[in-house]
């Protein structure tokens, strides 16, 4: 019986173990495509920019120049890699990107489908916003949505659980740390699963909780302009400069479901050097499509689209 219990479990080993490895090496082989190309030069992009002449930690990043404090620890490891590593560590940035993207996707999929998990993290890693970011070299923004998965399954987690409410915080905070933008976007994730669970007084206290530990790491983005007397860019400012931009033809919420409308106008952007990319959104509308009625159809998904562990 021992033997058969021990035959049994295994091969349920080795599949879990596969599962949670595959969605690594998938982001490893993307990083490894894409950043060939980069390898044995310094990667110099619109918005990223490296090299020895700079400060470990430029005034600019305390928000003395009327903009936000973000990222601070982030340039500071962007300027340690270039020390440490020289004009190679300014790749590591986007390499490691895909990596933390697909294996942040494929944990959001609770499920032990590899096909479903290896699907989710490639579309995470591998879609038109990718695409825009990295040509933009905003690799914050993508290093900030690589770990947006990670932050929100800690929240699902939180919200169920009281001892992971640090875990949540933590998440949340590193999240924010790579960008500020993000903080907004984990307000409306945050207010979206309370708003779903059963139990939303205990959700709420949990994820103010975790919210309040989020802030406390993220006090680097007002304490040096209070110290300076500073005036930062206000919210609603913020928000008119990066608004997202319509495609002229089509609209706005078409470039949106696009997964389109960088902020920035250029006289080249992504989208112009592929001609048929209406099809790539008629593909990501199918799937989007696919998942909704997976979700409808099944009352265990239907609360907030998160599949339970199995």
């Amino acid at each position: 019986m021992v033997r058969a219990a021990t035959t049994a479990v295994g091969p349920r080993a080795t599949w879990a173990a596969l599962g949670a490895s595959t969605p690594l090496l998938l982001g490893v082989a993307l990083a490894a495509l894409v950043c060939y190309p980069f390898a044995g030069g310094r990667l110099l992009l619109l918005d990223f920019t490296s090299g020895p002449p700079q400060p470990l930690l430029p005034a600019a990043a305390f928000g003395l120049d009327g903009g936000l404090t973000g990222g601070v620890p982030l340039i500071i490891g962007f300027h340690l890699l270039d020390r440490l590593l020289g004009q190679a560590g300014s790749v590591v940035p986007a390499a490691i990107f895909f990596p933390l993207a697909t294996t942040g996707a494929a944990r959001l999929v609770r499920i032990a489908v590899l096909p479903a998990r290896l699907g989710a993290g490639f579309f995470y890693a591998v879609n038109p916003f990718v695409l825009d970011r990295l040509y933009a070299g905003q690799l914050g923004v993508l290093l900030g949505y690589a770990l947006l998965p990670f932050a929100v399954t800690a929240l699902l987690d939180a919200a169920q659980e009281p001892h992971r409410v640090g875990r949540a915080a933590c998440w949340a905070g590193a999240t924010v740390v790579m960008s500020e933008h993000f903080a907004w976007i984990l307000a409306l994730v945050t207010a979206a699963i309370i708003a779903t669970r059963p139990r939303r007084v205990r959700a709420f206290l949990r994820l103010g909780g975790a919210a309040l530990g989020a802030a406390a790491i993220s006090a680097y983005l007002l304490v040096p302009p209070l110290l300076a007397g500073v005036s930062q860019a206000g919210a609603l400012a913020q928000l008119t400069s990066y608004r997202t931009r319509a495609d002229p033809r089509f609209g706005l919420l078409v470039n949106v479901a696009g997964l389109y409308g960088f902020f920035r106008p250029g006289p080249i952007e992504p989208k112009d050097l592929f001609s048929r990319w209406p099809a790539v959104l008629a593909a990501l509308v199918l799937i989007v499509a696919l998942g909704y009625v997976a979700v409808l159809r099944d009352a265990a998904h239907r609360r907030d689209g998160v599949p339970p562990p199995t």
